[in-house]
């Protein structure tokens, strides 16, 4: 599960970005870009160690890979959130 800590990291670095947990309990995360609304979710799977890991490469390259690695969350029209 990713920790808050690490959530709190990417913030910093991507200050205009949203990150947050998808709902209580279920340990997946929401990244959405801040320029163009679209979300990006992580895999359930997802570790503290592979998050930090993925954000460090995203600073040193100068970009984002959350919006390359992870898939897009697209809402169903229709559906309660």
């Amino acid at each position: 599960m990713i920790s808050y800590e690490s959530i709190k990291q990417y913030r910093k670095a991507f200050p205009n970005d949203r990150c947050a947990y998808h709902e209580p309990g279920y340990g997946e995360v929401f990244v959405t870009n801040g320029e163009t609304g679209t979300s990006y979710i992580s895999p359930v799977n997802e570790t503290d160690d592979a998050f930090l890991d993925r954000l460090r490469r995203s600073i040193e390259q100068n970009t984002n890979s959350f919006y390359v690695e992870w898939r897009p969350f697209v809402y169903i029209q229709g559906c309660l959130y």
